[in-house]
């Protein structure tokens, strides 16, 4: 039976997450040229996960805490007491072996409120390249003003990338949450389907991996459709 290491963990405290780091003697794969190589974590290790910097232990254990429960936004800014939702965002670390940085990196995590999450080793990938990241987001609506109340329109939200790619991510397979500043006026489903509720306007926001999208306002009357 093979041994279990000590487990890092990251816990979160009120609005704030731990990120807990777990190995195990199975190994994680370095993606390099030609073969694949064995890797795991020790303390040549740096971790960062939404803005939270630590050194991994000699193990290969770590923990990372106080992770925010959600990246700032305008949306938040507007509304302080919108509801707090999870999102989602990647452990990323970096070593250096000479002259050359090796990169690890994790599956897109999600963070919740007072949430401890435990991270594996099969769950990272060793890379000599630097992964592709999240660099930008764009939110937009099918239509800035419902007519009536029950009226519906799709969002699309477009993540760009550091290869300088564009995605569509709307859809919740890709890991992109949604907000409203009033619920009781517009509703999000999963997928970015807005739905109008009552008469008024409110914001919405798209996060994905960390990132937050530019609001749109979006406007209801108060006549229930037919």
């Amino acid at each position: 039976m093979r041994e279990r290491l000590p487990v890092s963990s990251i816990r979160r405290e009120t609005l704030l997450t731990t990120l807990l780091f777990a190995t195990f003697a199975s190994l994680g794969l370095f993606l390099g040229v030609g073969s694949l190589q064995s890797q795991t974590l020790d303390e040549t290790w740096t971790l960062q996960v939404a803005g939270r910097t630590v050194q991994a232990n000699a193990d290969g254990s770590f923990t990372i805490p106080n992770i925010p429960s959600e990246p700032q936004s305008a949306l938040i800014q507007t509304n302080p007491n919108a509801p707090t939702l999870p999102h989602f965002t990647r452990l990323i670390g970096f070593q250096t072996v000479g002259q050359q940085l090796k990169y690890v990196y994790s599956p897109p995590l999600e963070i919740q409120p007072g949430a401890t999450i435990e991270v594996t080793a099969e769950m990272l990938t060793f890379s000599n390249t630097l992964p592709v990241m999240v660099t930008g987001l764009q939110l937009s609506a099918g239509q800035s003003e419902l007519a009536n109340v029950g009226d519906t329109t799709p969002l699309l939200v477009q993540a760009s990338y550091t290869n300088g790619s564009q995605t569509d991510v709307t859809a919740a397979s890709h890991s992109t949450v949604y907000q409203s500043s009033d619920p009781s006026i517009v509703s999000i489903s999963s997928d970015g389907l807005v739905t109008a509720l009552k008469a008024g306007s409110a914001y919405v926001s798209a996060i994905h991996e960390g990132m937050t999208a530019s609001t749109c306002l979006l406007y209801t009357s108060p006549s229930p459709r037919d």
